[in-house]
């Protein structure tokens, strides 16, 4: 058989074979690729935003839109500015785009601007820098993903409060998560505080997403606010006693 022949047969059955790997897959399944090394780079450090932003993504309840975008979005190389230790990268889909800068060597990354939101009348304009967490709604469904598992301990505290296993569904889908409270990008392990209101009593219950289940750690009755309770008593509460 002459090279053509065997080069041509080569190609096809190269073709073939990436198409099927694509679609069993997914692109999103091949992490060495360049785009999903850097979306995957951005997921865990701590975005932050400009206030301004904030008020307009709030405005526009856009949040979710601006995580989906992250994770999921295109980027642009040829607009983007990497030669630097601090890089630019603009990132984009069919409804918005964003310039956000990261440090791969550090934890945390800033979004710089972002086009397409609705315009939301800003009361204040600064060029202070603040957290973006992900929404309450997709943080609790994240965590009702995965199967449960809850400690001997918590077990006991749950039923020295009167409360029975249905409590853990009630948690995940009431609860309002304390995200300024909580360390969503702790590694390898997020811990989140989560507040649920029962039959007027207050409950904080500390959740652990796991690689592949979601863990149940500690859970308290409180009386005070949110507001009232000192920073040294999250502290305390997100250390794990590793016996």
């Amino acid at each position: 058989m002459k090279f053509k022949n065997r080069l041509l047969y080569y190609l096809i059955g190269f073709t073939i074979g990436l198409t099927i790997v694509f679609s069993v897959i997914g692109i999103r399944g091949c992490e060495w690729l360049p785009e999903n090394r850097i979306l995957e780079a951005i997921s865990k450090t701590q975005i932050y935003v400009l206030e301004e932003d904030l008020s307009k993504i709030n405005c526009n309840n856009s949040t979710d839109i601006i995580f989906d975008l992250l994770s999921n979005g295109k980027v642009i190389f040829k607009k983007s500015k990497t030669k630097n230790d601090l890089k630019e990268y603009y990132i984009e889909n069919k409804e918005i785009s964003l310039s956000i800068l990261i440090n791969f060597k550090d934890s945390i990354s800033k979004i710089k601007y972002i086009n397409g939101l609705g315009e939301c009348k800003i009361i204040s304009k600064t060029n202070n820098y603040v957290a973006l967490y992900q929404s309450n709604d997709k943080t609790l469904e994240l965590l009702r993903k995965q199967p449960y598992k809850s400690e001997k301990k918590f077990l006991i505290n749950l039923e020295n409060l009167k409360l029975d296993s249905t409590f853990f569904q009630e948690i995940l889908i009431n609860g309002k998560v304390l995200l300024s409270k909580s360390k969503p990008k702790k590694k390898p392990n997020p811990l989140f505080v989560i507040l649920l209101n029962k039959q007027e009593t207050k409950y904080l219950i500390l959740v652990q997403q796991g690689e592949k289940k979601t863990r149940f750690k500690k859970i308290i009755s409180i009386e005070k606010e949110i507001e009232e309770i000192e920073d040294a008593f999250f502290i305390d509460f997100l250390t794990l006693n590793h016996q």
